[in-house]
């Protein structure tokens, strides 16, 4: 082979892959020739063994093309390279699952999580009827909070009848009064009466109910759903109102009212219809209605009900009614009909003066088309009046198959019976027991009495007039 002296290569100079070399071999026979070519593969191979060796790398030997390529060495499924926690120093291995999640056990960052990935199933388990916030004082981890803490924190009230009587904290705070079920919102915050009642407007009823009065143990505040102190109304009108407020459906409302006496002065109690197909029984005592007097007192007289446009059935039974109105204009009267629709039913009565003079008061007085009032059940009368009833304009009046007991001959100043305008009195079959002074009845004005088997009370015999009708 030629001789290549190191003195003849030059700086940068390259080696031609016809050059030859003398090698001496690792089986230490040589030195045999090599060519340049032979060099440079020998040359790889050297370097590769020795970057790869431990390293998890190969290397492949291109011997055609004098090229060589680095790579990764075979991995199993589902692994990542790296060197596991407390594995110390060494070589990169393939990593199980689990090894890599001991590695990441630390804090990820919120840029390792992408927007909308986390799941609700991700979360901590919460208790039921809880809600995710925060009440501790100042800023920091959320918390679960229970149904009494949001309450508090939303400020949220309860009351047990109808809308609260403080002023709201903040507009839409949000009421539950818990007797009625009715929410209440707050629409402003200057005073109670910015509470606003929402949802149903009236509460219905899926069972019979009874109010209770008591004129000297009841006050208006309470709910009325019990007797005696703390429970009972005070006033009947407290209670018709409460009835009228509600849905009946088709259960009925009964007003008790406790033994004592219901003085109404010179004001009227409404009597009001309800809403549904229900009916209201006012009751007192029906053993002894004389337990539970019905007054009206003052220089003033006035009607102690009043009905306007009931469109509901309403039975009064088991009281007294007396008058002690003596002076001032008009009638005092224990019950008047001056609208339309309004249907009133008696029994169990004892009625007392109409006034303490037994001149100016009617006991009932129908006054419009449409009205009805009947005593269905035994009466008593043993005071004086100007007229027992006065029934005009298409009403009706009507004593049932009953008994009306006349007591110490009580005296009508006017008549026992006023029909006019073309109105129907019906007394029949009524059983009159005892005696009473006054004219029986005046008939005008295309008006009706219906008489069957009895003689109205009264000393002097009824009066018609050529359009009036007395009937057998």
């Amino acid at each position: 082979m030629a001789n290549t002296r190191i003195s003849d290569l030059s700086v940068g100079g390259a080696i031609a892959s016809t050059d030859v070399f003398p090698v001496v071999e690792t089986t230490g026979v040589g030195p045999v020739k090599k060519t340049g070519s032979d060099l440079a593969e020998y040359v790889r191979d050297t370097i590769g063994a020795y970057l790869v060796g431990g390293t998890g790398l190969t290397f492949t030997n291109n011997d055609v093309g004098d090229s060589g390529t680095f790579d990764l060495t075979d991995m199993a499924q589902g692994t990542i390279k790296g060197r596991a926690a407390a594995a110390g120093t060494g070589a990169p291995v393939d990593l199980t699952a689990s090894e890599v999640a001991t590695i990441l056990t630390g804090e990820i960052g919120t840029v390792q999580i992408a927007d909308e990935a986390v799941t609700l199933a991700k979360m901590a388990h919460m208790a039921t009827d809880s809600f995710l916030g925060r009440d501790t004082a100042a800023t920091g981890d959320v918390e679960v909070l229970s149904m009494a803490t949001a309450r508090t924190m939303l400020n949220y009230v309860e009351t047990t009848a109808g809308a609260p009587t403080t002023t709201p904290d903040f507009v839409g705070q949000f009421n539950i009064d818990t007797t009625n079920d009715v929410p209440y919102v707050a629409a402003d915050t200057t005073a109670s009466t910015d509470w606003h009642r929402i949802g149903p407007t009236r509460e219905v009823l899926t069972a019979d109910r009874t109010y209770y009065v008591d004129a000297t143990d009841g006050s208006d505040s309470n709910d009325g759903l019990s007797a005696g102190i703390g429970n009972a109304f005070a006033t009947i009108q407290k209670a018709i109102d409460t009835a009228a407020s509600l849905d009946t459906g088709e259960f009925n409302i009964t007003i008790q009212l406790a033994d004592d006496t219901y003085d109404n002065g010179t004001t009227t109690t409404d009597l009001k219809g309800i809403s549904g197909s229900g009916t209201i029984t006012i009751t007192g005592n029906t053993t002894t209605p004389a337990n539970v007097v019905l007054r009206s007192s003052g220089i003033t007289r006035n009607n102690y009900f009043q009905a306007k446009n009931t469109g509901t059935a309403i039975q009064i039974e088991g009281f007294r009614y007396t008058s002690t109105q003596s002076a001032g204009s008009g009638r005092s009267r224990f019950l008047a009909f001056n609208q339309t629709g309004c249907e009133v039913n008696l029994s169990d009565f004892e009625f007392g003066d109409a006034d303490s003079a037994g001149t100016n008061g009617n006991y009932i007085l129908l006054n419009a088309a449409g009205c009805s009032c009947r005593i269905n059940g035994d009466c008593e009368i043993d005071g004086d009046c100007w007229r027992f009833a006065q029934v005009q304009g298409l009403a009706r009046f009507a004593i049932d198959n009953v008994t009306v007991t006349l007591t110490g001959t009580p005296a009508w100043a006017d008549y026992f019976l006023y029909v006019d305008q073309m109105a129907l009195a019906s007394v029949p079959n009524a059983t009159f027991s005892g005696s009473a002074t006054g004219n029986q009845a005046f008939i005008r004005g295309n008006s009706t009495v219906v008489l069957i088997s009895n003689v109205l009370p009264g000393t002097a015999a009824t009066e018609t007039t050529s359009d009036g009708g007395l009937s057998y």
